[in-house]
């Protein structure tokens, strides 16, 4: 268990430099939020344990990481494993939902994001300040101080950045303000008694954890501040938000990048349209159970046409076709496969406007019978040096179908029959794949496009075809190798962002999507192998995830991911 220094002092805002009339309007604005709460949005979710509501005490932390990767970039990796720790340390201790459990085996991982809500802890761990830095035995190590325990449980917004404008064109200052849980608030003038919030976004930042054995990942996208707002129509904003996003494996940088994002906020939506109460399970809880409890309800602002939910992809339970009432109470119990489940829950309103929410929840690690899928394998090679009978053999030794495996090298080895192969399921429910291919980088959207002798296969390309195979589960690996004639070309973080975007694109509930990370001055042929015998020791291991077989243990930050799958592995 992570260690925490308690400090029973309170939290003060410090660490930013603030204009006297910025931090008039601050305190104009805290005066009035405790009223504006009570204007009919729902309350922090997930809330916090009562003894949690009351405690003035903040948490104390260290970040480390090495100095060898240089100090800003140090700096950086530090700051965010001090992130890791209080998130680690709260999930241990109860302080939110969700329950981590022990780490001594297998995968751990927690997400906060519009799916995933959690608005109030991740404001909670972005106020964090540094209260220390040193440099000591070639690392960098950040002392991380929280804010109040207690401020979980708030109800007033803590805001970023804000800006006054007259947005609602009522001839009085409006403030739109970025609050550090990554949503947009847009509040009525402070100056007047009945100020209030009157729209907030739904939040657009990102934390997640990962961990298992020898391996830390740490992800976050947070906002930075407010670039510009601009009134759209009669009900809409036009905001230009500023974000960084960083990423950090066992210490190590993988990259960070600030970037610009254009959105439109409503400003008559004071919540979303459908929000949904979740009491059981808890989200990414550890139940180690064969079956779970489904309890929770879908409200609407308009009538509701219909609720579905779906377990690990498979619809589970759905309402009557256009129920027409506002709000719904679906409680089901549904039997849970090994491993991660997926349970999203759909709820669409009578003028079509949808909302998903995600739960992930771990039941027993006991393989079933009932579980063995039909396994289907695609594998695509640069040359002709793969060593294809070890790994048919493999292959067929891990359950694949002897007449659903693929392997494809050297000049046969096209764009076109890379995705046809995807889209001919042959009647497998689960796909691995594997992928060996050139990168183009350079797509700011969609991140790096793969380069055949044929055609460019972008992300999209990849995601339809693995849709139309119609598969339950898909573990996707990739090697990819930036043109020797551009290899220079490109900095580690530029690399890092293509592929970082590209899994995106690919990653999601039923999916995990591996990619190497290019290193621009390691040696083709070397990278090639590393990657072809990490595919076979994964194929050859008797125990273990997929994500568990497939990590290069020696070198750990050489491997990006995106997704989770459900259930016992393919391998």
């Amino acid at each position: 268990m992570e260690k925490a220094c308690v400090n029973r002092a309170g939290y003060s805002n410090g660490g930013l430099i603030w204009s006297v009339t910025t931090l008039l309007l601050a305190l104009l604005l805290s005066v009035h939020f405790a009223s504006a709460q009570g204007t009919g949005a729902a309350g922090p979710e997930p809330a916090p344990t009562d003894a949690v509501k009351v405690s003035g005490k903040t948490l104390v932390v260290e970040g480390t990481a090495e100095l060898r990767q240089g100090h800003g970039s140090a700096r950086y990796a530090a700051l965010l494993r001090g992130y890791g720790k209080l998130l680690s340390y709260g999930l241990r201790n109860g302080m939110f939902p969700g329950g981590w459990g022990s780490q001594d085996s297998g995968y751990r991982f927690y997400r906060i994001d519009a799916d995933h809500p959690a608005s109030d802890v991740l404001s909670w761990i972005a106020r964090s300040k540094v209260t220390d830095e040193k440099n000591q035995k070639g690392e960098k190590v950040l002392t991380l101080e929280s804010p109040a325990v207690g401020t979980l449980a708030s109800a007033q917004p803590f805001l970023r950045s804000m800006t006054t404008q007259d947005v609602d064109l009522d001839g009085l200052s409006d403030v739109i303000a970025v609050g550090y849980d990554g949503r947009v608030y847009v509040l009525q003038s402070p100056g007047q008694s009945e100020s209030k919030v009157k729209a907030r976004s739904e939040s657009f930042a990102l934390l997640e954890l990962v961990t298992g054995p020898g391996y830390e990942r740490i992800r976050a996208v947070l906002p930075l501040g407010l670039e510009s707002v601009e009134r759209v129509g009669d009900e809409q904003l036009r905001v230009l938000m500023k974000f960084e996003t960083l990423e950090v494996v066992n210490g190590e940088l993988q990259g960070r990048l600030e970037e610009q994002r254009e959105l439109l906020i409503s400003m008559s939506d004071t919540m979303k349209r459908i929000r949904f109460t979740i009491n059981e399970p808890t989200d990414f809880a550890r139940l180690h159970q064969e079956s779970v409890e489904i309890r929770g309800s879908a409200i609407s602002e308009k009538l509701l046409e219909d609720v579905h939910v779906r377990l690990n992809g498979k619809l589970a339970w759905e309402s009557p076709s256009g129920i027409g009432i506002r709000a719904l109470q679906f409680n089901l119990a549904q039997k849970l496969s090994s491993g991660w489940n997926s349970i999203r829950i759909t709820a669409r309103d009578q003028d079509g406007f949808s909302q998903m929410r995600e739960i992930w929840v771990e039941g027993s690690s006991a393989e079933t019978a009932a579980e063995k899928g039909k396994k289907r394998a695609i594998l695509f090679a640069l040359d002709n040096k793969f060593k294809q009978e070890r790994i048919h053999r493999a292959l067929v030794d891990a359950g694949f179908h002897e007449a659903w495996i693929t392997i494809v090298e050297g000049d046969d080895a096209t764009g076109e029959g890379f995705l046809a192969s995807l889209r001919q399921s042959l009647g497998a429910t689960e796909l691995l794949f594997y992928c060996e291919a050139t990168s183009l980088p350079g797509a700011l959207v969609e991140g790096k496009a793969l380069r055949f002798e044929d055609r460019e296969v972008s992300p999209t390309d990849i995601a339809q075809a693995i849709q139309a195979g119609g598969y339950e589960k898909t573990l996707g690996l990739f090697h990819t190798e930036v043109l020797p004639a551009r290899r220079n070309q490109f900095t580690a973080f530029e690399l890092w962002r293509d592929t970082a975007a590209f899994l995106d694109r690919l990653g999601d509930a039923g999916r995990l999507v591996i990619a190497n990370t290019e290193a621009p001055n390691e040696g083709t042929r070397s990278m090639r192998r590393r990657s072809r015998e990490r595919l076979l020791e994964a194929l050859e291991a008797n125990s273990g995830s997929d994500l568990e077989r497939v990590i290069d243990r020696k070198s750990p930050e050489h491997t990006l991911f995106r997704g989770w799958m459900h259930g016992a592995p393919i391998f």
